[in-house]
């Protein structure tokens, strides 16, 4: 699950900050702004620099265009692309250089933790998660610090804690969709279904129009076997949104479920090709071409949905699959190729 967190002046109402900047990096400060709000992002990455260029001081400059770098389309698409890829790298960098202007900056802190978290880094993250927790008094800001902590606690299978951070930000806010979302999600892991959906129903209380929320309350139904309600959510789901990725590739598996692996593999090629990336599609599509004795074409996907990440997003279970279906597999004619090449002297 990836984490997104708002850093930009209108987010925090940060406006004060800028009132002793100079005024030709304030004018390309608030032209990068209007740049990225109106989406022209090359533009704004171009006026977030020369504001660097005219105030090469303020950390805040480096957060916003690290913000903005994060966020560009990466052409890498697997663990280790997204490690090394350049806008990492780059994003990273203006972090760092804003810490080394501002050590106590919980912006700077929230941000790196942010990108760490999103490219898998989770101990940094949680690291920076930690600085910033210690510095929210300062900005009252406590609830995304401990539920972002919370939130990468549990990519490194500390649940305590991590419920621990994520009720206690929920204390603060209630009604809060992110951490409402994110309790769902881990007592989703945990296999407590019912719990799961009371969150993702919370949310869907104070806002009916969660898409995320409501696909989620029917993935609960599809784990507990409930592949009626959950396909009817789904049909749902889809209609009104026809080009979300995830909903057809997990109305893929309740067709599986219910034996319609035709219908089932229309949706996930579908799914595929509005997100060739996503790792649960590929995983589902496995699974469906496994029981139709494709393992050959399975085991493609599955090596697949490891390099995009699926173990570190969701779990173990492709690498389950690999070591039954294809790694294993291959492993006794290797060792009988071996054995004839030894005989033979080779």
């Amino acid at each position: 699950m990836k984490l997104s967190y708002c850093l930009t002046l209108v987010c925090w109402g940060l406006g004060g900050l800028w009132l002793g900047l100079s005024a030709q990096a304030d004018y390309y400060f608030d032209r990068a702004f209007r740049a990225e709000s109106a989406g022209e992002l090359s533009q704004a990455l171009v006026f977030y620099s020369l504001a660097i260029e005219a105030d090469p001081e303020n950390e805040i400059f480096y957060i916003a265009r690290g913000d903005l770098v994060s966020t560009l389309p990466d052409s890498g698409y697997s663990v280790q692309e997204k490690i090394n890829s350049t806008h990492f790298r780059k994003a990273r960098a203006d972090y760092d250089r804003a810490l080394e202007l501002q050590p106590q900056s919980y912006l700077a802190y929230m941000s790196r933790g942010t990108l760490f978290y999103n490219h898998y880094q989770y101990d940094r993250a949680k690291s920076d998660f930690d600085q910033a927790c210690k510095l929210a008094r300062f900005v009252d800001d406590k609830i995304y610090a401990q539920g972002a902590r919370g939130s990468v606690k549990f990519k490194l299978n500390e649940v305590d804690g991590a419920l621990y951070d994520l009720e206690a930000a929920l204390r603060l806010d209630s009604t809060n969709a992110y951490l409402l979302n994110e309790i769902g999600y881990v007592y989703l892991q945990l296999e407590r279904f019912e719990t799961a959906r009371d969150y993702y129903e919370r949310i869907l209380q104070h806002d009916p129009e969660n898409l995320v929320a409501f696909a989620n309350v029917g993935y609960t139904h599809l784990k507990t076997g409930d592949y009626s309600r959950a396909l009817s959510i789904y049909n749902d789901a889809i209609h009104r949104h026809p080009n979300r990725a995830f909903l057809y590739s997990n109305r893929a598996l309740i067709f599986h479920r219910l034996g319609l692996n035709e219908r089932a593999l229309a949706d996930i090629n579908h799914s595929l090709g509005v997100e060739s990336a996503n790792a649960y599609a590929r995983y589902v599509r496995a699974i469906i071409q496994l029981a139709q004795g494709e393992s050959d074409a399975a085991c493609t996907d599955l090596f697949r949905a490891r390099d995009l990440g699926y173990t570190l997003d969701y779990g173990p279970e492709v690498v389950d699959l690999l070591m039954e279906h294809c790694i294993q597999a291959n492993q006794k004619p290797q060792a009988e190729e071996k054995e004839r090449a030894a005989l033979k002297g080779e």
